[in-house]
């Protein structure tokens, strides 16, 4: 069969992503899942997984991706919990806080950002702002600590960028407008190396598009 009539046999049989009521949760590292979801934030979303290791959101209908389609494209990764790409519409497993033992999910919870930079654990890092640790659990938003000022970062880690802000118990600029309890903060913006060991990234006061440079390593 030509890849074209899989496409259109697959649309027709299968228009709609249906989720498990119940998904079991991933264990262990003797097996990787090609369909799972980030239990730790609570989103129901499906991933896909492909041959790559990159992740494909599954939203239902064929033209943005289905379970099944792409199942009958690239196939699945290991069968458990699996029966066929044209009955299969469930999750293999979730990804929970226990389940970064499992490769699949440790990079899945990092791509999401319900895990921290350090893959939940609590790491000091060396930057160009002084000491920082930053934190295991990112699901508060509260990213990381550092020693100037008592500062803070708070925002989002995902896909290997911090998107944020700086907060300071004080600073050389004051913002006309409070953010999390402080007038002294701004704009960051960090990107990281695949291996999570260095960032470069840079910082800017109150509304400022960040333009000063921020660097880190462990």
């Amino acid at each position: 069969m030509v890849r074209g009539s899989v496409i259109a046999l697959v649309f027709l049989l299968f228009p709609q992503w249906v989720l498990a009521s119940d998904v079991r949760l991933c264990r262990g590292n003797d097996w990787q899942p090609t369909y799972v979801n980030d239990v730790v934030s609570g989103d129901p979303t499906p991933y896909y997984v492909m041959p790559d290791g990159s992740f494909a959101i599954l939203t239902g209908d064929w033209v943005n991706q289905s379970g099944p389609g792409m199942c009958a494209l690239y196939g699945v990764r290991d069968e458990t919990y699996f029966s066929n790409c044209f009955q299969y519409r469930q999750l293999q497993c979730g990804c929970d806080a226990k389940s970064v033992s499992n490769d699949t999910c440790k990079k899945l919870l990092n791509h999401t950002g319900s895990k921290s930079v350090t893959g939940g654990k609590s790491d000091l890092w060396q930057t160009s702002q002084g000491d920082m640790v930053f934190l295991g659990d990112v699901s508060s938003g509260h990213l990381a600590e550092y020693g100037s000022d008592q500062g803070r970062i708070v925002g989002q880690y995902r896909g290997g960028v911090l998107d944020g802000y700086w907060i300071e118990e004080t600073s050389r600029k004051r913002c006309e407008v409070e953010k999390d309890g402080s007038f002294y903060w701004g704009k960051v913006l960090f990107s990281f190396d695949d291996s999570r060991t260095r960032f470069d990234g840079y910082w800017g006061y109150c509304q400022e598009q960040p333009s000063h440079k921020w660097r880190g390593s462990k």
